[in-house]
């Protein structure tokens, strides 16, 4: 599977809000920079004229950037964390890992131990929630009424430093992940994006089985699936890896106290941003016509190029 989006946005507010993370940006600080103890404005923030919200982009000491949005006008508060790591890295062994875990860190937090909890809360403060896995990052929102953003960043911000994933839910969760792959696996843009993988180098990660069921998320000889979770959590899930981006009625100021207050515990592991030095295409697999009868009644020429990686351009399109 190629396109791994596993949820769709419940919250017209949330989908904004996730959005905006990109417009954080990457910012390159020298080494021998001193970090001030307080969050500090590093970015411009460029706004269509008619936009009367305001707007702060903050780095916190631990290296997490985030984009602040004050609009005193709303009636719910909302923050998305997207952290740099996604289907690419899962090792081979265990496809769908990073999926997963995106289910796991719902199972309990230290601080909240309760398993359902969460949701139960934002459910009782009129909010939504959601999360989903892509090739390159993983996303998780929530939205919830102005008067409990304080308590909801608190349990949210809990997910990315002292996530619980307790081994008793892998079962109940392995099965969820499995029951979305058995729901949407006869999907023709499933099987399409698949079908994409299979005929792409076979030695670059798009190639593997990235949604998780039963058979790929179950011990591996010697390897344990609970200690590959424990390991891509633990090396991955590094605020030096994360963006976020908060939207609230409350004022700028405000909102930098609850950014630091909340985000401010997620450690700084200093892991690399992953990168991928293999070709997704080599001579073998270009200039070919691939022939795909359908399950749906569909008529469709679809022309895919390869073209070298343009990611560093993506703030300027």
């Amino acid at each position: 599977m190629i396109s791994t989006e596993k949820y769709k946005f419940g919250s017209a507010i949330v989908l904004s809000i996730s959005l905006l993370i990109s417009a954080c940006g990457a910012t390159h600080k020298n080494e021998n920079e001193q970090v001030s103890s307080e969050p500090e404005v590093q970015h411009h923030i460029v706004k269509s004229p008619n936009d009367d919200r305001e707007y702060a982009s903050i780095v916190l000491d631990n290296d997490l950037q985030i984009l602040l949005v004050s609009d005193p006008d709303i009636e719910k508060s909302a923050v998305a964390l997207s952290v740099a790591v996604g289907s690419f890295q899962e090792p081979k062994e265990f496809g769908g890992l990073a999926h997963y875990l995106e289910h796991m860190l719902f199972m309990g937090t230290k601080s909240y131990p309760e398993v359902g909890g969460y949701g139960e809360f934002v459910t009782l403060n009129g909010g939504t929630q959601n999360a989903y896995t892509e090739l390159d990052h993983t996303n998780f929102m929530v939205a919830v009424n102005n008067e409990a953003y304080d308590q909801a960043l608190s349990r949210f911000s809990g997910f990315f430093y002292e996530a619980l994933l307790n081994e008793e839910y892998a079962d109940k969760e392995r099965n969820a992940v499995h029951s979305e792959w058995t729901m949407k696996s006869p999907n023709d843009w499933v099987i399409l994006a698949q079908l994409e993988g299979k005929t792409l180098n076979p030695e670059h990660p798009i190639s593997q089985f990235n949604w998780g069921n039963l058979e790929s998320l179950k011990d591996s000889g010697n390897q344990k699936l609970q200690d590959a979770l424990l390991d891509f959590y633990n090396h991955y899930y590094s605020a030096n890896l994360m963006k976020a981006a908060m939207i609230s009625n409350l004022s700028i100021a405000e909102m930098k106290l609850l950014a630091k207050r909340h985000f401010s515990n997620i450690p700084n592991k200093h892991t690399p941003k992953p990168t991928i030095n293999v070709p997704v295409a080599t001579a073998q697999q270009l200039k070919k016509i691939v022939h795909y009868v359908p399950q749906a009644d569909m008529k469709q020429l679809s022309l895919h190029f390869v073209i070298e990686n343009n990611a560093h351009e993506f703030a300027v399109k």
